[in-house]
């Protein structure tokens, strides 16, 4: 019989599983547990700006995106686009082309008298119906809408004088192409012209004329037969001009061809801001045999872009569109 007094050896010498922690460790963990929470929730804060900042520049990513989508699936819905590459690149020097159409005019006037005098008929303009009762339908598709009448427009005041010019004195007038008192005349002139920084340049339908801004000096004259000459177009008729302030240049616009496939359209751009001075040209042929006629072109530019738009009329004159 066991003694109750008796310590239990089994149980005296069981080894003890309890493990020991060196003094102060238990604390110190703590305490470093709690920094690294504290540290990574004032992490997080710092990086909620940016993870705001990131998603906001995606959603404003993805929307740009989206409307980009949208405005081309509608442009290609509403308005049928094809690239028109130039059929022909070249570059010219004012200044150089009519010193030698100059040559050429006093040599075939050596030892002429009373030469005779020429008249060239410019493509008369194709008309528009635009009235309220136009039905006419083309390729099957209804033709524009009438532009609105304009009889009840208040806009502006016909009583308000024009401001008073600065400076006034004589640009291009009545002459030959070329310049001259005889040779070939072109009715109608479709007079345009652009001042510069310190010249004006007229464009009408026998000459390109530049003069000095200050005194209006004549100081260079080229026909547009002779300038346009290197894009391989002929005929040429209603010159456009614009001098580009943003980039310093002159954009010169022409049309050509008229009543033929190869009905075209002419832009020049000026590689400094002397109109003088070289220019590339382009040719772009916009018809074809049934679309043989682009007329009236318009000019008109941006510090990225040149847009040129014209009517469009088939071989029977009958207006079909615009094209830009």
């Amino acid at each position: 019989m066991r003694n109750r007094n008796t310590p239990d050896r089994h149980f005296a010498e069981r080894p003890s599983r309890q493990h020991t922690t060196p003094r102060g460790t238990t604390g110190k963990t703590f305490r470093e547990t709690v920094r690294l929470a504290l540290c990574l929730a004032l992490l997080g804060q710092s990086l909620l700006p940016f993870a705001a900042t990131s998603a906001t520049a995606q959603t404003r990513a993805a929307s740009k995106q989206s409307a980009g989508t949208t405005a081309a699936q509608s442009a290609s819905a509403n308005a049928p686009a094809e690239t028109l590459r130039p059929v022909s690149v070249s570059v010219v020097n004012f200044k150089e082309v009519a010193a030698k159409e100059a040559r050429a005019a006093r040599t075939s006037r050596a030892g002429l008298v009373n030469t005779p005098s020429s008249v060239r008929l410019i493509h008369p303009p194709g008309t528009i119906d635009d009235s309220p009762a136009a039905t006419a339908t083309v390729g099957g598709e209804d033709a524009p809408a009438p532009a609105p009448s304009v009889q009840n427009d208040t806009t502006g005041d016909p009583l308000v004088p024009s401001p008073t010019p600065s400076t006034s004195y004589q640009g291009e007038f009545d002459e030959a192409v070329g310049g001259g008192p005889t040779g070939t005349f072109t009715i109608p002139p479709d007079t345009n012209g652009a001042v510069g920084l310190d010249k004006v340049f007229v464009n009408v339908n026998n000459n390109y004329v530049i003069q000095d801004k200050a005194t209006g000096a004549r100081l260079s004259v080229v026909s547009p037969a002779a300038f346009w000459a290197s894009t391989g177009g002929s005929g040429f008729f209603d010159p456009q001009i614009q001098y580009d302030p943003y980039n310093n240049r002159w954009i010169l616009a022409i049309a050509s061809n008229a009543a033929s496939a190869t009905t075209s359209v002419e832009i020049a751009l000026s590689q400094t801001s002397d109109p003088a001075g070289t220019y590339n040209m382009y040719r772009f042929i916009v018809g074809n045999a049934t679309l043989n006629f682009a007329d009236f072109p318009m000019l008109g530019y941006n510090q990225n872009f040149v847009a040129v738009a014209v009517n469009m009329f088939n071989t029977s004159n009958a207006f079909v569109e615009g094209r830009v």
